[in-house]
């Protein structure tokens, strides 16, 4: 929940950004505006860069994005995971959890993918921590992994 809140927020926070960049009309204005956006921007990237990183860490070792010759497959590959649920669960709020719920922790009974589970055994729980799920679940809702 806190982590919907911190996006909302970060939600609100740019409307209000944006209203101001809006308002602004003179040539002084246009300067803070490219500032202002700029220093939008430049968080925007670091918080992307941050899901990055936490991605790789906590999911990619396993769950790949495409085939790398000679190395084992020790899971299904993310996008599959991410297709899997967006189609059972579409809204954001439902997915979130759901992916939540069974990366913090897995169970057999609890999984949409029991072929996986045939195939590479049940994901080992990791030990992550819920507000990490939570955010990676948030950032993979809109991510497309090429």
């Amino acid at each position: 929940m806190k982590s919907i809140f911190s996006h909302r927020l970060i939600y609100l926070v740019s409307l209000q950004l944006l209203s101001i960049l809006n308002s602004c009309s003179s040539d002084k204005s246009n300067e803070t505006k490219v500032v202002l956006k700029d220093e939008f921007k430049q968080k925007a990237e670091m918080k992307n860069q941050e899901m990055e990183a936490l991605l790789h860490a906590a999911c990619l070792y396993c769950h790949k994005t495409q085939d790398i010759p000679g190395e084992k497959e020790l899971a299904p590959k993310m996008q599959v995971v991410i297709d899997l649920y967006k189609a059972q669960y579409p809204n954001r709020e439902d997915f979130v959890k759901a992916v939540t719920e069974f990366t913090v922790n897995p169970q057999a009974n609890n999984t949409l993918m029991q072929s996986a589970i045939d195939t590479y055994k049940l994901m080992p729980n990791s030990g992550i921590v819920k507000q990490d799920a939570e955010d990676i679940a948030n950032y993979l809702f809109d991510y497309k992994f090429q």
